[in-house]
């Protein structure tokens, strides 16, 4: 509990850290380094990579196709789902996956986490924990400061529980067992803003689901 509120009081306040290097670790050299709002910035340039493709992939002139374009992005478990814009419209996670959420077209339909007042945009996702709960569900890119909140029911009103779970930050997951998810409950998912930038904290973020809340769950 201690944790979490730490994490809360940091997305709530945003105060002012020195950034982080974080190197690859794809086997790649250099890296990027990590603000206090979780933006990356200041990436070492990387030659760029030549594709070895089939003559059938390309359009008579020699042009990779717009199909394998969008295959080669969104393959191998990736799943452009954006979340919904209501409770009933959540967007189902599972498991073992990467995400995408925008928020930039998206309403500011909940306006309050506990004591939190939202102003930014927001964008649900719902899952029914699986019978063994372990993992993180990670936020790995972004374009803005975002706010992930982790609670355990929805309401349409706007009004929303106090976050059982929450991250700002690349690379820190909101885990499922310290935020006290039980298998078989259902949680939601939230992407939004960071409260300290407003109205304007709107974009795109990209997070990772643990396998265990599959149901049943893959390994």
């Amino acid at each position: 509990m201690r944790a979490l509120l730490l994490t809360l009081l940091t997305i709530w306040t945003i105060d002012a850290f020195a950034d982080t290097w974080l190197p690859y670790t794809d086997g790649r050299s250099g890296g990027c380094w990590l603000g206090s709002t979780g933006r990356l910035s200041g990436c070492t340039d990387q030659l760029p990579t030549t594709l070895s493709l089939p003559n059938d992939v390309r359009d008579g002139i020699g042009r990779i196709t717009t199909e394998t374009l969008s295959d080669l992005i969104f393959n191998g478990g990736f799943d452009e789902q954006n979340g919904g814009t209501s409770c009933a419209t959540a967007t189902i996670l599972d498991g073992g996956l990467t995400y995408g959420a925008d928020t930039t077209a998206a309403p500011n339909w909940m306006n309050s986490f506990g004591p939190l007042f939202s102003q930014s945009n927001d964008v649900a996702y719902v899952f029914v924990a699986g019978p063994d709960v372990a993992g993180s569900i990670t936020p790995t890119a972004s374009d803005y400061p975002f706010a992930m909140y982790l609670i355990a029911t929805c309401a349409d009103s706007g009004t929303e529980p106090t976050p059982i779970g929450a991250t700002a930050t690349i690379g820190v997951g909101i885990d499922l067992v310290a935020s006290g998810v039980t298998s078989g409950n259902t949680y939601y998912l939230v992407v939004t803003g960071t409260a300290s930038d407003g109205a304007f904290a709107n974009g795109t973020l990209n997070f990772t689901t643990p396998v265990s809340i599959s149901s049943p769950p893959r390994f």
